[in-house]
């Protein structure tokens, strides 16, 4: 008999002899695996399920401007002065925008803030890392880093791009001979960038289409679909889907964001100090709700105030307070 076959039948001989110890370390296994996979799901799960718990207690008051009306700080000063000051817990606004990623043609909606107050506001805020502080700092939230594959000390690049949010007076720039250059969102948030050149009669002279931020086999045909880019050809700004030009089969969500981006277009010289507003910001914290705050992002409220030109996103005040019911 050799070493190896003697080996293997003392070690099958010891566990047969030993089937209530083996069983028992078998066990002993199982209800160890079982009690940290527990621990690993209240570790994650908790936090995320007190969050939304929290929630949806809410402000006590949330002020917005009327349909047709903006929302000033002023106004909002005006408001908080009817709380009494000892009465008020804390007041933030918040000044939502969309600004895009440029590296990964990505589009999120931001908020501005004051973190301080938000804090105060929101105290069930759960933060990986830490709330802004100094300039250049924002507050991702999950959902959105897990996306775009960031974390805490990570850089991205945001740019303000007013063509995404604000489609007032377009055609202003849709003048003959005219370049344009225009961008709209598309599948999964992703940004879709069109330029386009306008003929002596301003019609539609020569496209190209940048949609590589959209799923390569769908998606993405609208760039690679040459057939699809010669529909716009000898067309008239602004373009309709569906009556104009018909959308690539299986992809209308890209193709309309083509369409919306030809129907945003302005002229790229005048357009070239909104592409310019950019910069790099430094990931302070992670952002962890259960909520739909995680798929925002968050920077200081003076980093927005010169997004121009307006209108430029929305203004509104959160407020939370106490009763104080006077002894009778």
């Amino acid at each position: 008999m050799t070493k190896k076959k003697m080996f293997l039948r003392m070690i099958t001989a010891s566990l047969l002899r030993r089937r209530s110890r083996m069983l028992i370390a078998l066990l002993s296994i199982a209800i160890g695996a079982t009690i940290l996979s527990g621990l690993v799901t209240i570790y994650y799960d908790v936090p995320r399920q007190m969050g939304a718990q929290f929630r949806s207690y809410g402000a006590n008051m949330i002020l917005l401007a009327k349909d047709g009306e903006k929302l000033t700080t002023d106004s909002l000063r005006e408001a908080l002065a009817f709380i009494p000051e000892e009465q008020l817990v804390g007041a933030t606004p918040y000044h939502y925008i969309r600004l895009d990623m440029t590296s990964r043609l990505q589009s999120f909606t931001t908020a501005g803030t004051d973190f301080a107050e938000a804090q105060k506001i929101s105290p069930y805020f759960s933060v990986e890392g830490e709330y802004p502080q100094a300039d250049k700092e924002i507050l991702v939230g999950r959902e959105i880093a897990d996306t775009i594959g960031v974390k805490v000390g990570s850089y991205i690049q945001l740019t303000f791009r007013p063509s995404v949010t604000v489609n007032e007076n377009a055609s202003d720039d849709w003048v003959p001979g005219a370049k344009l250059s225009g961008s709209a969102e598309g599948f999964n948030a992703g940004i879709v960038v069109v330029e386009a050149e306008l003929d002596a009669e301003g019609k539609i002279e020569s496209i190209s289409i940048d949609a590589s931020s959209q799923t390569p086999e769908i998606g993405g045909q609208v760039e690679s679909d040459k057939n699809f880019q010669t529909r716009f050809i000898g067309k008239t700004l602004p373009i309709t889907l569906g009556e104009d030009v018909d959308a690539v089969s299986g992809a209308t969500v890209s193709s309309q964001a083509v369409v919306d981006a030809l129907n945003n277009a302005r002229s790229i010289v005048k357009g070239a100090a909104a592409a310019e507003r950019s910069g790099y910001y430094s990931v302070a914290g992670i952002l962890v709700t259960g909520g739909e705050e995680e798929s925002y992002v968050y920077m200081k409220l003076g980093e927005l105030e010169d997004c121009q030109p307006p209108p430029c996103g929305f203004l509104q005040m959160i407020a939370a307070f106490l009763w104080i019911t006077p002894e009778l």
